[in-house]
């Protein structure tokens, strides 16, 4: 995976349903060498789904990064499904640990009570040790953290039964053409195509799920406490943008105290070890630890499911 393929994967997390043409603008190459990249990273599993999902606007939800400790005895992908069954949670990953089991995690939660619920469910699980959560920070640009879904012109209201029949073949494909959706749901193509811009505008995001770790890559977290004295946060992630501008993917900045999660994507461990070294040496990383993630489970984004339940109370499930 080289840099278009990069900034190909975060224009279609911008908008999985952007033609090629609209991505070769973007990209600078030809329609049919982003329709042959595209080809090659769904091949080689790095695109993982296409999705539609709403927007944490939308919802008036928040997203949070963890760390689960175990004591190792569970059996890890009976544990990693029984973590994914919670809605909230839509990511589990697994990262080496010195003794015991350790696990990512990525939710998405609905104010204090749903933070509080997530917390208590983690904790009482089987053979778990430890838990720790992190609020993240959003920032109003979100040029920081583009991975997830905020987007919104416009918050609040229900969706229309035109509105939800649209949703309901999208739910299935994300990139489903006009005109198939219009032949499922008897509106033309034209009413179709303003409705989808409709609910894009009002926070449903058409977006594209990766899997870093596939194709050979390896997925690294650099857990960085700052001295905001010499850096902020904001400052630091543009530093490890420029400095590390092949393997930095994305940071998770915690809410709550001066730490980013940096996620790295390297073609090899040695890479790895010389990104820690570096920044370990930086005068603004006040303590430094790395984690190299050995694979990674998704499940479906809390705004997904939501939509999935609205087109249910609607009738409109087959």
């Amino acid at each position: 995976m080289d840099t278009l393929d990069r900034k190909l994967l975060w224009e279609l997390h911008e908008n999985c349903r952007a033609s090629y043409q609209k991505l070769s603008s973007v990209l600078g190459i030809s329609a049919n060498a982003v329709k042959k990249r595209v080809g090659k990273l769904i091949d080689t599993g790095i695109i993982y789904n296409y999705t539609i999902m709403l927007s944490l606007d939308m919802l008036k939800s928040e997203v949070l990064y963890g760390l689960v400790y175990t004591d190792g005895e569970e059996i890890a992908q009976e544990f990693i499904n029984q973590v994914g069954s919670n809605s909230m949670i839509h990511v589990v990953g697994s990262i080496a640990s010195l003794s015991g089991g350790a696990y990512i995690i990525s939710a998405q939660y609905i104010g204090s009570q749903g933070l509080a619920e997530l917390g208590r469910f983690l904790r009482t699980l089987d053979h778990v040790l430890k838990v720790e959560l992190f609020p993240l920070l959003i920032p109003k640009d979100h040029a920081d953290l583009q991975m997830v879904p905020i987007r919104s012109k416009q918050t609040g209201g229900e969706f229309t039964k035109t509105e939800l029949k649209v949703l309901k073949c999208l739910v299935d494909d994300a990139r489903m053409p006009i005109s198939d959706i219009a032949n499922q749901t008897g509106l033309t193509a034209r009413r179709v195509g303003r409705t989808i811009q409709q609910l894009m505008d009002r926070g449903v995001m058409f977006s594209v799920r990766w899997n870093l770790s596939a194709g050979g890559l390896d997925v690294v977290m650099i857990r960085i406490r700052i001295d905001e004295h010499q850096k902020s946060i904001g400052e630091v992630t543009e530093y490890l943008r420029s400095e590390f501008p092949d393997e930095f993917w994305l940071p998770y900045i915690s809410a709550e105290e001066p730490l980013v999660f940096a996620i790295f994507v390297v073609p090899n461990m040695q890479v790895a070890e010389k990104i820690a070294r570096v920044i370990k040496q930086a005068p603004f990383a006040k303590s430094v630890a790395v984690s190299v993630q050995f694979s990674e489970t998704k499940f479906p984004w809390l705004g997904e499911i939501k939509i999935k339940e609205m087109i249910k109370d609607a009738g409109l499930t087959s």
